[in-house]
């Protein structure tokens, strides 16, 4: 960019699709179970991690018919990313630094490594 401005923003992604035979499931104690489960993963590293159970009981429950659980047997798994691998390497380096300079370690990696699984 700097060298000729030929460049414009880019966005790097990776998609996966999983295709297969779902069952949806209404069950207000499957989905409580699944709920809680759910909200304690994504809680755990918190300083104070919140827990479904802190919620009063009956808003909770007001919520549920709107919540669709499901199951899916997953019969097809396919993948694609774009991670830069379109750019020449000074361009690439350049989409690194950016991103290590946001902290974004994580993807930097993967623009370094785009084949990585």
């Amino acid at each position: 960019k700097k060298r000729d401005h030929k460049a414009v923003p880019t966005w790097n992604y990776t998609a996966v699709h999983a295709r297969g035979l779902i069952k949806f499931i209404h069950d207000k104690d499957w989905l409580l179970e699944h709920l809680t489960n759910l909200s304690n993963f994504n809680e755990q590293n918190m300083p104070k991690p919140w827990h479904l159970s802190e919620a009063p009981e009956d808003y909770i429950k007001s919520m549920l018919p709107a919540i669709v659980g499901f199951e899916m047997e997953i019969t097809n798994m396919s993948g694609q990313s774009k991670m830069s691998q379109n750019h020449n390497e000074e361009n690439r380096q350049g989409v690194i630094s950016g991103l290590q300079s946001q902290n974004k370690e994580n993807v930097a990696t993967w623009v370094k490594n785009p084949d990585m699984s």
